[in-house]
């Protein structure tokens, strides 16, 4: 994405009444262009996390136990968004039906809640995706956001840092499971990234193996800062996120 399809797609979200894609309320104008306010605050109300990880928290300390026991290689994370309904109806329709129209939705709102230590950070980086999951759909959803997120925040990106040696889906796997796998699938990419402070971008954190893998990668070919900046995160089961009461905007079973 370029710097002009990223203004083409801010002037849309402003020219008009719309209505919420949640709760169909008619409004002239939002943060993200296409939800109402008060559903706005709503699915961005903040909750606990673990400053390293993003994990949500039934406690008040700062990290998570998993990041106290094992810290991960990556330094900190922003996870914009709880991975519940209806943000993970919106995202399914992005990667399983190739409704491409929804990775731009989201990642301008997302653009708009950038990381404190964005100021500092020299380049971004994104997530891979297996060649097959690229074919089936035409795009990496991550690289995606990335492109977005970059032009309007004005960095540069590192686009052969990472590389993908494998493509089995992730999707159901315990913790465990994804922390072996995301380890045999990435390849460094031999990039020079001596003392950069880098932005790892992803639509979907789930246990961190992922992040954990890639930013291993990036600090081997030097970065010295690795951040993960997510579009949404998967809450831990049974963690209840408050969440609007409404939901005219998905079908019945989704809502």
């Amino acid at each position: 994405m370029n710097t002009l399809q990223v203004s083409k797609h801010q002037s849309a979200v402003q020219l008009s009444d719309f209505r919420c894609e949640w709760c169909l309320t008619t409004v002239s104008n939002s943060v993200s262009g296409f939800l109402c306010h008060h559903c706005e605050t709503i699915l961005r109300a903040p909750y606990p996390a673990c400053s390293q990880c993003g994990e949500l928290l039934n406690s008040t300390e700062r990290r998570c136990q998993h990041c106290q026991q094992t810290p991960p290689a990556f330094d900190y994370t922003l996870a914009f968004l709880p991975y519940q309904t209806p943000v993970s109806y919106w995202l399914r329709q992005a990667k399983d039906r190739r409704r491409y129209e929804w990775l731009l939705r989201l990642g301008y709102w997302m653009a708009r809640y950038p990381p404190a230590a964005i100021n500092q950070v020299d380049a971004f980086a994104y997530v891979p995706s297996g060649w097959q999951k690229r074919l089936w759909r035409g795009f990496n959803p991550a690289r995606i956001i990335c492109e977005q997120l970059a032009a309007m925040h004005h960095k540069p990106i590192v686009h052969k840092a990472l590389r993908r040696r494998g493509s089995t889906p992730q999707r159901g796997q315990q913790r465990q499971s994804r922390l072996l796998q995301a380890r045999q699938q990435f390849a460094s990419g031999q990039q020079a990234l001596d003392g950069l402070h880098l932005l790892l971008i992803d639509d979907v954190l789930t246990t961190g193996a992922t992040a954990d893998a890639t930013a291993a990668l990036l600090k081997q070919q030097g970065a010295s800062i690795v951040g993960v900046w997510a579009l949404a995160r998967t809450p831990p089961p049974g963690m209840p996120i408050p969440m609007p009461q409404h939901g005219c905007g998905l079908p019945e079973s989704q809502a």
